[in-house]
C-alpha cells in the first residue's frame, strides 16, 4: 500500500494530466468521502496554476508535422527503422522487392549507416512480419578474425532481452547476390531517434524527460546484467516511439557491444566511441567498462533535461556538467545522479547509477527524496505538496482508501482475465525461473478465485515460443484473457532480477509493473514474493497467499534449479522432454535427497509414462515415489493426489477415495484435486457424487472455461443435455476464443436434433481454429441431411487433422458407405480405425469405453466374433454412462442382438436420450423397421425436422 505521501503526489499528479475541463469530475472519483483531501488537492492546483505549470503538454501531434525535411539525417549506427527519421532512397545495393536469403523481401532502403545498410523487410517464414535487416560493411565481414569476434558479440547480445532493448534476432551469411555478405535481423522500430527529437525547437516536456531516464537506465542496466559493455550509447541509438499511450524508449545498436572482461574488441575501421561521449579514462588508453557507458548516459541525459544539443557543451572529444543543468525542472536526485555519471571517478559513477536505479525498480517517490550532497531543491509545487501532506498529517489518520490511488492513476479492468506468460521472450538461462514463478502464482492465485468473482488466471500447459507480440495477443486471446500478467528476468552472478508486468489486451502497454531482486543462493524465496507482488498488481482482495504452500520444498539453490529444468521439460509439447525430465528429476532428489516436491513431481512423471505406454512398472515406480515423497512431507497435497489416481488405476477405488479425501482435508479449495477427484467419481460410476465434485469445482473457480467445459461434458454423458449446453455456453462466455466450447455447444444442439443451431456453432469453432471436431460435426450434419459427397470431404478434413482418432476414421467410414462407388473407400476407413483403437486399447487396457469402441470397429469390418469378445470385455470394464449406452445399441444391433439392443434403448432413452439421436444413427436400420422402435421413441415427442 502507498504511504500518505506518496498518493497525495500521485493524485496530484494525476489531476495536472487531466484535461483543466476533467479535473473535477476526476476529483470526484478520486476523493469521494474525503472532502479534506479533495480541499488540500484543489489548493495544489490552484497554486500550481499560479506559479505556473512545469508540465509541458505531451507532444501529441504527428512526427511528420513536426519535422523538417531540411533536417540532415543523422549518422545510421543505431539499428532504427523509422519511417520518420528517413526518406526512401534508392540507393542501397538491394532494390524493394528483392528476396535476401531466400527468405526476407526487401521492402525499402532506410539509410546507410556506420555498421552498413539498413532495409525494412518482410519476413515470409513468420506470415509476413516486418523486421529490419542490416546489412554489414564488406571490411568488417570480410576480415575474418574482426566477423569471427562480430558474431560472437551478437550473439552474445542477442540473448539480452528487456523491454527498452531493440531486440536482435539472429546474424546470417549469404552467398547471394555475391559478393557474399553478412546481415543481422532485428526489430523493426517505430518512431524518431532521440538525435532527431533534441533537434527540433520544441522542449521535451518534464514527464518526457524522466520517462526517457528512467527507461534508459532500466535498458542499460540490463545490458550490463548480461555482462556486456555497449560502448556507443548516444542519442542517434536511441528510439523514441510514442505510438502508443506512453512514450516508449529503445536502446539499439548492439553491434560494438562486448564482454566488459575480455579483452577481445573489434578495431577495424572502427572508432571506439563517439566524441563527446567518451569518458576520460578512455582518453587515456583504459579499456572500455560500465562506468565509461554510464559516462556516455550522463552526457545523453544531460542534453535531455536541459534541452540541448551536444555541440553546445562538448569542448573536445569529452563533457563536464553544464551549469544549466541546476536549472532543470526535475527531481534533485536526477541531477544529482547526472552529475555523478560525469565524474572524473568511475567508481563514483557506477555508485550513483545503481543507487538511482534502485531507486526506480523500487517504485519510490523520487520526487520527494532531498539530493545526497545538496539540500532540497523547492520548487513552487513542492512547496506546495509539502503543505498539503503536513496539514494531512496533522489532522490525523483520516479514513481513506489510500491504495485506490494506484487504480486511478494506473487503473486495470474490473474483471481480470489474466494469462500469465513470460515475456519478452526470455534468456533460456532465467527460463526455469520464470515458469515456476508464473506455476506458483497460477496454482495459488486460482484459489481466490473463489472470492473475487471478477478473477481468472490462467497458464500454459505447455511451452509456447512467442516472439512477436502479435502472437502474445494471439495466444492471450486463445486464452480468454484481457490480460497479461508478464514475467521477464535477467541473471547476474550474485542477483536474480524478476519483473512483473501488466500487459493491457493488445499486450503493448504496461498497466503496471514491479521489480523483485533475489540473491542467487536464496532464489527459493522468489515464488513466494512473485505471488505477493501478482495479489498487488491485481487488485486481489480478501485473500491472503499461504505462505506453507509456496515453500518450494527445499533450501538447496542447486537441487532447486535442477528441479526447474525438470519442470520446463515437463511442459515440452506432446511430452517429447518426459523422459529427460524423468533424469532432472532424479539428479534434483539426489542433490537434496529429502526434496519431497521433486519426488512428488517425479511420481507424476511415471503416472504420464504409463498413460503413453501402458507400462505396469511406471505405475510402480510412481507410487514408490509418492509414498517416499509423503513420508517426508506427509502434507503433500500432490502425492496424496497422484496415490489416489494411482490407486484407482489398480483398481483400489476405496483407498483412492481416501487419499482424495486425505488431499481435500490438507487443501479443501485445491482446483486441482477437485477436478481430478470428479474425473475419478465419474470414471468409477459414481454419478451423484461426480456431479457434486464438477459443481464444486465450478463455484471455486466460476471464471475457469476449462471447469465449465469438463462439467458440461458429465452432463452430456448423463443425458442432461438442457443443463449441459448451459455450462457449454458458460465456457464459451469465459473464454470466446476457444474453439472446444463452441463445438460443445454444437454437438449438444445436434443431439437435440437442432441442425441449423448445430452447424452456426460447429462453423463458430472452425472459424476459431481449424479443429477435427467441428470438421467431423460439420461431417455428420451433411451425412444426416443426404448430402453425401459433403460429408466425405469434411469427414477426410477431420481425419487429415487428426489422424490418430478412429472416431474420425468410423465417421469417415459411414460417410463413405453412402456412395456405390466408395464401398472400398468406407472398409478401408474401418479397418483404419480398427488399428488406430488397438493402440488406443494397448495403453489404456482398462478403458470400458475403449474397449467397446473397438468392438464397433470390429463389427463394422464384419468380424463379429471378435466384436462379441471385446463386447463382453467392456463390460466387465465398466460402460454404464449414457454415450457408452448408446453405442452399444449400435453394437448388438450390429451383433443381430435385436431384443438386447431395444432393452438399451429404451433405458438410454429413459435416461434421457432423444428420439433424434435414434433416428440419424448409423447402422440402427434393423431397429428403425420393427414396430418396437416407434412405439419406445413415441414416448420422446416428434423428432426434429432434418432438414435446415
Amino acid at each position: 500500500m502507498a504511504s500518505q505521501e506518496q498518493s497525495v503526489e500521485q493524485l496530484f499528479g494525476a489531476a495536472l494530466d487531466q484535461r483543466p475541463e476533467d479535473r473535477r469530475a476526476f476529483l470526484d472519483r478520486a476523493c469521494a468521502g474525503a472532502p479534506e483531501i479533495r480541499r488540500r488537492v484543489e489548493e495544489l492546483l490552484l497554486a500550481d496554476e499560479e506559479a505556473g505549470s512545469f508540465l509541458e503538454k505531451p507532444f501529441l501531434s504527428s512526427l511528420e508535422d513536426k519535422w523538417d525535411d531540411t533536417t540532415p539525417v543523422d549518422d545510421m549506427n543505431g539499428t532504427r527503422a523509422a519511417a520518420s527519421d528517413f526518406k526512401p532512397a534508392p540507393v542501397g545495393r538491394f532494390d524493394p522487392g528483392q528476396v535476401i536469403a531466400e527468405r526476407f523481401t526487401v521492402i525499402r532502403f532506410i539509410a546507410h549507416g556506420g555498421m552498413g545498410e539498413v532495409y525494412e523487410v518482410e519476413d515470409r517464414f513468420l506470415q509476413g512480419v516486418h523486421i529490419a535487416l542490416k546489412v554489414i560493411l564488406p571490411h568488417i565481414a570480410g576480415d575474418a578474425g574482426s566477423s569471427r569476434r562480430f558474431e560472437q558479440e551478437v550473439l552474445l547480445a542477442r540473448k539480452v532481452t528487456h523491454p527498452n532493448l531493440c531486440p536482435i534476432y539472429d546474424i546470417s551469411r549469404c552467398q547471394e547476390p555475391a559478393p557474399p555478405f553478412v546481415f543481422l535481423t532485428m526489430k523493426l522500430l517505430a518512431g524518431e531517434t532521440l538525435a532527431s527529437r533534441l533537434k527540433r525547437p520544441l522542449s521535451i516536456p518534464r514527464n518526457e524527460c524522466m520517462s526517457i531516464f528512467r527507461q534508459m537506465t532500466a535498458g542499460l542496466g540490463a545490458i550490463h546484467d548480461g555482462g556486456i559493455v555497449h560502448r556507443d550509447i548516444k542519442p542517434n541509438n536511441v528510439m523514441l516511439d510514442y505510438s502508443g499511450s506512453e512514450l516508449c524508449v529503445s536502446i539499439m545498436d548492439f553491434g560494438l557491444a562486448r564482454l566488459y572482461d575480455s579483452q577481445t574488441t573489434i578495431t577495424v575501421g572502427l572508432i571506439a566511441g563517439t566524441p563527446g561521449y567518451i569518458a576520460p579514462e578512455l582518453l587515456r588508453g583504459d579499456p572500455p567498462s560500465q562506468a565509461t557507458d554510464i559516462f556516455a548516459l550522463g552526457v545523453l541525459i544531460q542534453q535531455v533535461l536541459t534541452n540541448r544539443c551536444l555541440s553546445e557543451e562538448v569542448h573536445g572529444l569529452s563533457v563536464k556538467a553544464s551549469p544549466a543543468l541546476d536549472a532543470a525542472d526535475v527531481p534533485s536526485l536526477y541531477i544529482h545522479s547526472v552529475k555523478e555519471f560525469l565524474s572524473e571517478d568511475p567508481k563514483r559513477r557506477c555508485a550513483a547509477f545503481q543507487q538511482i536505479r534502485s531507486a526506480f525498480e523500487s517504485g519510490s517517490n523520487i520526487a520527494t527524496q532531498p539530493s545526497i550532497d545538496s539540500p532540497r531543491r523547492l520548487t513552487r509545487r513542492n512547496f506546495a505538496l509539502g503543505s498539503a501532506i503536513a496539514a494531512c498529517a496533522a489532522a490525523g489518520g483520516i479514513a481513506w482508501k489510500w491504495d485506490q490511488i494506484d487504480d486511478l492513476v494506473h487503473p486495470i479492468p474490473h474483471k481480470r482475465f489474466v494469462a500469465l506468460l513470460d515475456w519478452p521472450p526470455p534468456d533460456n538461462r532465467v527460463k526455469p525461473m520464470l515458469l515456476s514463478v508464473l506455476d506458483a502464482i497460477a496454482t495459488e492465485l486460482s484459489r481466490a478465485e473463489a472470492f473475487d468473482r471478477d478473477l481468472l488466471v490462467i497458464a500454459q500447459k505447455t511451452i509456447t515460443d512467442i516472439t512477436t507480440p502479435a502472437q502474445l495477443n494471439e495466444l492471450r486471446e486463445s486464452l480468454g484473457a484481457n490480460l497479461v500478467l508478464a514475467a521477464s528476468g535477467l541473471p547476474s552472478t550474485k542477483e536474480l532480477h524478476l519483473s512483473l508486468s501488466v500487459l493491457d489486451s493488445s499486450g503493448t502497454r504496461t498497466l503496471r509493473e514491479k521489480q523483485i531482486h533475489v540473491p542467487t543462493d536464496q532464489q527459493t524465496s522468489l515464488p513466494e514474493k512473485a505471488v505477493q507482488a501478482a495479489v498487488e498488481l491485481l487488485n486481489i482482495s480478501h485473500y491472503q497467499p499461504n505462505g506453507h504452500r509456496l515453500k518450494v520444498g527445499t533450501d538447496n539453490a542447486e537441487a532447486y534449479s535442477t528441479f526447474q529444468d525438470a519442470e520446463v521439460l515437463m511442459k515440452q509439447p506432446n511430452d517429447t522432454g518426459l523422459e529427460a525430465a524423468i533424469e532432472k528429476y532424479k539428479q534434483a532428489i539426489e542433490i537434496d535427497s529429502h526434496y519431497a516436491v521433486a519426488q512428488t513431481r517425479l511420481s507424476w512423471a511415471y503416472i504420464r509414462s504409463y498413460f503413453l505406454h501402458g507400462d505396469e512398472a511406471a505405475l510402480m515406480l510412481a507410487r514408490e515415489n509418492c509414498e517416499a515423497a509423503i513420508a517426508v512431507d506427509p502434507n503433500l497435497v500432490e502425492a496424496h493426489v497422484g496415490l489416489a489416481l494411482i490407486y484407482q488405476r489398480t483398481g483400489d477405488l476405496q483407498t483412492a477415495d481416501k487419499e482424495f479425501l486425505k488431499a481435500l482435508a490438507l487443501d479443501p479449495s485445491n482446483p486441482r484435486t477437485l477436478l481430478y477427484r470428479a474425473e475419478f467419481y465419474s470414471a468409477s460410476e459414481h454419478w451423484k457424487e461426480a456431479e457434486d465434485a464438477y459443481a464444486r469445482l465450478v463455484r471455486s473457480r466460476p471464471n475457469y472455461w476449462l471447469a465449465h467445459n469438463e462439467f458440461g461434458m458429465f452432463l452430456n454423458s448423463q443425458g442432461k443435455y438442457p443443463e449441459a449446453l448451459m455450462e457449454f455456453r458458460a465456457a464459451s462466455l469465459a473464454s470466446p476464443k476457444s474453439s472446444l466450447a463452441y463445438a460443445n455447444i454444437a454437438a449438444v444442439y445436434l443431439e437435440l436434433g437442432k441442425l441449423s443451431e448445430s452447424l452456426a456453432n460447429y462453423a463458430r469453432s472452425y472459424q476459431l481454429n481449424t479443429n477435427n471436431v467441428a470438421a467431423l460435426g460439420i461431417a455428420e450434419i451433411n451425412r444426416i441431411q443426404g448430402n453425401y459427397r459433403d460429408s466425405v470431404t469434411h469427414a477426410r478434413e477431420a481425419v487429415a487433422l487428426r489422424p490418430s482418432s478412429a472416431l474420425n476414421w468410423v465417421e469417415l467410414g459411414d460417410c463413405c458407405s453412402n456412395i456405390a462407388s466408395m464401398q472400398k473407400d468406407a472398409t478401408a476407413a474401418y479397418k483404419k480405425a480398427k488399428e488406430v483403437q488397438e493402440e488406443q486399447l494397448r495403453i489404456e487396457p482398462k478403458n470400458g469405453p475403449a474397449c467397446l469402441f473397438l468392438a464397433l470397429c470390429y463389427a463394422k469390418i464384419s468380424d463379429l466374433a471378435g466384436c462379441a469378445v471385446l463386447l463382453k470385455k467392456a463390460e466387465t470394464l465398466g460402460i454404464n454412462d449414457l454415450d457408452s449406452q448408446l453405442l452399444k445399441v449400435r453394437v448388438v444391433t450390429l451383433l443381430s442382438k435385436l431384443d438386447e439392443a431395444f432393452d438399451t434403448l429404451s433405458r438410454c432413452i429413459q435416461r434421457g436420450a432423444t428420439a433424434f439421436q435414434f433416428q440419424t444413427m448409423p447402422d440402427l436400420e434393423p431397429l428403425r423397421i420393427d414396430n418396437r422402435y416407434h412405439r419406445l421413441v413415441a414416448s420422446t415427442g416428434p423428432v426434429t425436422d432434418l432438414k435446415i
